[in-house]
């Protein structure tokens, strides 16, 4: 979330963050330091309506979303007229969409798995990346470093949810 808020804060967007109540705090500060406009908590049973007030009932534009099948009824309530759902994760294999939601709003919908692309999309965000690396406007949160030797622990620790950032493994 923190490198997503500050790449689309870099381009003057309004950004909307939401976590698990479990993470809630931390990452909440995470994203607000980051930039993020309004953080909510994605499991109240109310965060349809909270997006709708903080967008004055218009909707979204974009959402940027990393599980389909959970998210497909709300992102049915939230989403703007014309709105792009760019969707690069989901936790199962099939959702239960609400077409005709998504069809009356004239939603796009983007799904995405980055390493499928070629160098003439990898090659324009790299650049565009290390631009901002350059000037010192991409943060990222590293929760540990380890030695190449430990990779079994670096997976262990993320696959397990332990790693609250990223798992960088060092090479002697």
């Amino acid at each position: 979330m923190l490198s997503v808020t500050t790449l689309f804060r870099s381009r003057a967007c309004p950004v909307r963050g939401s976590f698990p109540p479990y993470r809630r705090r931390k990452k909440a500060a995470e994203a607000e330091t980051a930039g993020a406009h309004h953080v909510l908590n994605y499991r109240d049973p109310d965060v349809d309506r909270a997006i709708l007030d903080i967008t004055d009932g218009r909707g979204v534009d974009l959402f940027v979303d990393v599980d389909t099948t959970a998210n497909a009824g709300l992102i049915g309530k939230v989403i703007a007229l014309g709105g792009r759902v760019a969707s690069y994760g989901s936790g199962g294999l099939a959702a239960d969409v609400p077409v005709r939601d998504l069809r009356q709003k004239c939603v796009s919908i983007r799904f995405l798995t980055i390493h499928r692309f070629g160098p003439e999309v990898h090659g324009p965000m790299a650049a565009g990346i290390n631009a901002m690396l350059e000037r010192d406007a991409l943060k990222h949160r590293i929760a540990t470093s380890l030695p190449l030797e430990r990779i079994a622990d670096a997976h262990e620790m993320v696959e397990q949810g332990l790693a609250h950032g990223k798992v960088v493994l060092t090479i002697d």
